[in-house]
């Protein structure tokens, strides 16, 4: 996950991101609370185990840093490499 150039307000703080194979059932794959990105355009990894590629993944931000909009450079996921 990547900051962007904006206010530190706008970061997210928490989140869930979820896999799907048919985009209706939803599995939660890993969770943050209290994150705080330092810089902008700051890049964070996260690693959890999954052994599943999904066919669908979504990130529900649940909080940012208070400001009333949001922002996010980036969010990938990537199967970790060997």
């Amino acid at each position: 996950m990547t900051s962007a150039n904006d206010s530190p307000t706008r970061d997210p703080k928490g989140w869930i991101l979820q896999g799907s194979e048919d985009g209706i059932r939803w599995i939660n794959l890993h969770s943050k609370n209290n994150e705080v990105f330092a810089n902008r355009f700051q890049r964070i990894l996260y690693h959890f185990n999954n052994n599943v590629a999904y066919k669908f993944y979504r990130i529900s931000i649940k909080t940012n840093n208070g400001s009333r909009d949001f922002q996010m450079a980036e969010w990938t996921v990537n199967k970790k490499q060997p």
